[in-house]
């Protein structure tokens, strides 16, 4: 008799008493954050998993979606450029955009005008050729003088590895992702060179990075 009225209460605890308890939510997963770049490493991010995790900033979202349908407009002039250099379209697309903003009246190497040679670094480029360059002459010359025709795999982190090379390996010694690639994403944050060797820590960058922009053209 005992086992059966404890059965019953332990039935009516169930079916009513805990039923009436307040539900607890299920605890939110912790965020996976990309691994801490220390002040002084040089060592190679990872980029797989940086491009896995990587993400659009809200507030950066239409900005993205608007500058790659500007992008795409202008998508044959950079097919013409990959298939004589071998290097994917977007690559040369986001180079352009982060250079020069797009403008076909300037080089790509650094957004030099093409009516002379390269001033800025690098100077003097082209080395063949007479001014002015149309902007397929130029890009192919730049594609080639920073190594990429030599480039047989593509893959997003051989990709990645190229675009930071392309524009410096200095952010690595200020302990932060480069902005020219993830600037506009959840990589980046704040910390600039605004100049050649000149660094500022508090500065933002206002462009939005090649991964972003990759990210948009759905690579």
């Amino acid at each position: 008799m005992l086992i059966e009225c404890n059965d019953t209460i332990g039935n009516f605890l169930v079916n009513f008493g805990l039923a009436s308890l307040p539900k607890v939510d299920e605890p939110k997963p912790a965020p996976i954050l990309p691994p801490r770049i220390n002040q002084g490493d040089t060592k190679s991010p990872d980029f797989e998993f940086l491009w896995l995790q990587c993400k659009i900033n809200d507030k950066d979202q239409k900005y993205v979606d608007n500058a790659c349908a500007s992008l795409l407009k202008n998508k044959g002039r950079y097919e013409t450029i990959s298939k004589a250099t071998g290097v994917p379209w977007y690559v040369i697309v986001v180079i352009h955009r982060l250079e020069s903003n797009c403008n076909f009246g300037t080089h790509l190497h650094n957004g030099d005008s093409l009516k002379a040679r390269t001033v800025q670094v690098p100077a003097g480029r082209p080395k063949t050729g007479t001014p002015p360059f149309t902007f397929e002459e130029s890009a192919i010359d730049a594609l080639g003088y920073d190594g990429a025709t030599g480039i047989k795999d593509w893959s997003i982190v051989d990709t990645l590895k190229f675009l930071e090379r392309y524009n410096g390996l200095g952010y690595r010694n200020k302990g932060i992702y480069s902005p020219y690639l993830w600037s506009g994403t959840n990589h980046y944050t704040k910390g600039k060179y605004i100049a050649d060797g000149v660094w500022n820590a508090e500065v933002v960058s206002d462009q939005i990075g090649c991964a972003a922009l990759m990210k948009g053209l759905g690579v």
